[in-house]
């Protein structure tokens, strides 16, 4: 409650938001089919997860374009994967009698704590894949709660599986090592060869239709899509390498003391293991079900790596892209669960004790980073709300036909995008104007916003804008007006105009 109940009174839209969620809202009614279209086709944001889709189009059709009320269906989420995430834990190690919830509390609160997960906690459009989470723990839930594999059973496992999938790709194939362990361990559904093979082809069918559906709905639209990385094997182990840093950067200046708690609860929680191994009160069975709570978790987090780096993207702490760390983050909380879980064992309260206040002494400092990277996430909402309160909305919306406008100011503020792409700052100041009706693109100038390393050119007939060595876009424009944050109205840019001025560009072929 203290880490989020405050969020929808700090946090708000950011980046693609805008488009995905502002401009249906003003243009279609709540509830409606051509509400649902801006979800649910191949042309959309959600072209490969419909599920996530439904989702989106149930949450705008409620809120409409209240950011307080995103953010708020947010923190719901993170409340049920936590719930969630609890159960699973504590069902794993219900089976010893010693065992105490006390673990899974600790690793689920840790979980809701880490700074690196605010590329999907705090993003609205990246919160609603939540969703995908919580169906994979309560997947891995279904196969500990019953011992008889029912056609019932066997139906609501892949349905879930694939309803995992079809909201979002990060937990593609996570399921494979969690049924292995169970399997070693002979828990719940998972007794005996026959069950074993009918749930890996099961999870087989289920991971089988998800990729030939994202394939499938990448070559129908012009929707989001996620390209075969060439060299996707070295961002794999360049994300491995770099994964202790990354996740340490994230806490800021309190990086070295969070280090330090960890190494210290780390190096003392198979220690105190050791000594109630010795002393006969903790059981080998026990003992492997935590190493293969461990490996679960590294099978789970290399499964994640390579799902991220198969589309390109790289884990990075702070931002935006931080939303990378989806997947991965649960496989780091499932280890610190298993390390919580050793200091469980002893029946004198003593080393519980000792272990509680370890763990909660790394969660404390883990929310104090966290609370760093908030004051980031509600800095650039401040800004955005500063820009939009003086864009020059009238004049936008009265440029002739063939218009756009080339936006100077802020654009990113440590990783987080304030404007940073033509979609977002024109449908941001689109949301601004609710007397405009209809597809938010039909007549308004699109706005471009000037991004630190970009260049742009205007001939008078074309825009050329470009990130040399990236991307080149050419764009026909009639007039172009410039829009300098501080400047109460347009500037009209004559054939010639470049930006940065000292680096004037040509248009290739003009």
């Amino acid at each position: 409650m203290v880490l989020y109940l405050p969020r929808p009174f700090q946090l708000g839209f950011y980046h693609d938001d805008w488009a995905a969620f502002a401009a249906p809202a003003h243009a279609t009614a709540a509830f409606s089919a051509a509400r649902l279209h801006w979800f649910l086709g191949p042309d959309t944001t959600y072209s490969s997860r419909p599920l996530g889709g439904v989702v989106a189009f149930l949450v705008s059709s409620v809120f409409g374009t209240s950011a307080w009320g995103f953010q708020s269906f947010s923190i719901l989420l993170v409340l049920l994967c936590a719930l969630s995430l609890r159960s699973w834990l504590n069902l794993i190690l219900a089976v010893f009698p010693f065992y105490r919830s006390l673990a899974a509390d600790l690793a689920t609160v840790f979980w809701m704590s880490i700074p690196w997960m605010l590329g999907v906690t705090a993003w609205p459009i990246v919160a609603q894949s939540l969703a995908a989470q919580i169906f994979f723990t309560e997947a891995a839930r279904l196969l500990l709660r019953h011992r008889e594999l029912t056609p019932k059973l066997a139906a609501q496992f892949t349905i879930t599986l694939l309803a995992s999938g079809l909201v979002y790709e990060a937990f593609y194939f996570a399921i494979f090592p969690v049924i292995v362990f169970y399997a070693i361990y002979r828990r719940g559904l998972v007794r005996n060869a026959r069950q074993l093979v009918w749930l890996l082809s099961l999870s087989s069918l289920a991971q089988a239709i998800l990729i030939a559906y994202n394939r499938y709905s990448a070559s129908i639209g012009s929707g989001t899509k996620k390209q075969f990385m060439p060299g996707w094997v070295g961002l794999f182990w360049n994300n491995l390498r770099g994964l202790p840093n990354t996740l340490a950067i994230s806490l800021g200046e309190y990086r070295h003391v969070w280090a330090i708690l960890l190494a210290v609860f780390a190096i003392g929680s198979p220690l105190a293991l050791l000594g109630a191994a010795l002393l006969r009160k903790a059981t080998g069975r026990y003992l492997g079900h935590l190493l293969g709570i461990v490996t679960v978790a590294g099978v789970m987090l290399l499964a994640s790596d390579v799902t991220y780096s198969v589309a390109g993207y790289g884990f990075t702490s702070v931002g935006v892209p931080s939303r990378a760390l989806f997947s991965a983050s649960l496989s780091v909380a499932v280890v610190f669960f298993a390390l919580c879980s050793c200091w469980m064992v002893d029946s004198a309260r003593y080393w519980k004790a000792v272990g509680g206040l370890a763990a909660s002494a790394v969660i404390v400092v883990t929310a104090l980073g966290q609370r760093e990277r908030i004051a980031e996430w509600t800095h650039v909402w401040q800004r955005e709300r500063e820009i939009l309160s003086v864009a020059p909305v009238e004049q936008i919306g009265g440029l002739p036909q063939g218009s756009a406008v080339w936006y100077i100011g802020p654009t990113y503020y440590k990783g987080i995008v304030i404007f940073g792409a033509v979609w977002d700052l024109t449908g941001a100041v689109f949301s601004e104007n609710p007397l405009k009706k209809g597809h938010p693109y039909d007549g308004t100038p699109a706005i471009f916003p000037f991004v630190h390393g970009t260049k742009a050119a205007w001939d008078g007939a074309t825009l050329l804008w470009e990130l040399p060595g990236y991307w080149r876009v050419k764009v026909p424009i009639k007039h172009l007006y410039v829009w300098k944050l501080g400047k109460p109205t347009l500037e009209e840019a004559s054939a010639g105009f470049s930006w940065p001025p000292e680096a004037a560009a040509k248009i290739p072929g003009n």
